[in-house]
């Protein structure tokens, strides 16, 4: 599967279709229950934060049912609740497979062709790697 993360956790609505309690509607009405977030520099323990839509997520049903379902994920690894937000790590299996299919040409990219098209992005890079 190549697909953007990021996608994901946008087109994920609560399960009961509704907004959070304490929670901004989205655009399309539906605002997802949890929002990924890439670390400020990359981290060898976790590859993405997932910050809930909800302040008190741990007693929102929803919120709950919602983390469930994405450490249900093939693509998750691990996820490890930190501070009101949650870590996760991603598997080597899905990283692997999807670099493989991106490698491949063809049109195994063509679902990331929109990740930043048209628009302005930012790529921040470990500088311990940089020489």
């Amino acid at each position: 599967m190549t697909a953007n993360l990021f996608d994901y956790f946008e087109r994920t609505p609560s399960p009961d279709g509704g907004d959070p309690p304490g929670s901004a509607p989205s655009p399309n009405g539906a605002h997802p229950p949890w929002t990924a977030r890439a670390p400020g520099s990359p981290s060898d323990s976790f590859d993405l934060t997932l910050v809930p839509s909800s302040p008190k997520w741990e007693d929102d049903p929803d919120s709950v049912a919602a983390l469930a379902q994405i450490e249900a994920e093939p693509w998750v690894d691990t996820v490890v609740h930190v501070r009101g937000t949650a870590r996760l790590r991603l598997s080597d299996g899905w990283i692997e497979a999807t670099g493989a299919a991106l490698e491949a040409g063809g049109s195994a990219e063509a679902p990331l062709a929109d990740l930043a098209h048209g628009q302005r992005f930012s790529v921040q890079l470990d500088r311990k790697s940089v020489v």
